[in-house]
């Protein structure tokens, strides 16, 4: 019945209509075009700092798994190390999760502007329904 609804509109939305609905949050966005960009960051940043990633992911390897005297006779040091392997590993991967970050902003921004409603951020309880829910689910 909506299909039909939609096939009989011969006007566009008017400025009014397309206000109203930015105001509620209701404006188009692309998932495939956010994808394709997460997709292209995360490949160029690799294509791009991949060997320098591989050679610092050994070397916190390296340095996490080779113990001294001072590291087996002190148990806290186990605890520092593996802080410190952490953040290194953090810092690694660092880049590479801030360029998927702003790949994904910047590709949602080219769709549709910044959007900021508090109205898509109300809940609704009448899209909860655990009834109708299984019911989708298993029909």
């Amino acid at each position: 019945m909506a299909e039909d609804s939609d096939l009989e509109r011969t006007e566009p939305a008017s400025a009014r209509k397309l206000e109203q609905a930015r105001e509620k949050g209701n404006v188009p966005r692309s998932r495939e075009l956010a994808t394709l960009a997460v997709l292209l960051a995360s490949v160029g940043m690799i294509a791009f700092m991949g060997l320098h990633m591989l050679r610092g992911l050994y070397g916190v390897m390296h340095s996490t798994l080779t113990f001294n005297a001072i590291d087996v006779s002190t148990p806290a040091m186990m605890g520092r190390n593996l802080m410190e392997a952490g953040m290194d590993g953090v810092l690694l991967f660092l880049p590479l999760a801030a360029a998927v970050v702003v790949a994904a902003v910047v590709a949602n921004l080219m769709v549709s502007g910044w959007v900021f409603s508090p109205k898509a951020l109300e809940f609704n309880f009448s899209k909860l329904n655990p009834i109708t829910e299984g019911v989708r689910i298993f029909v």
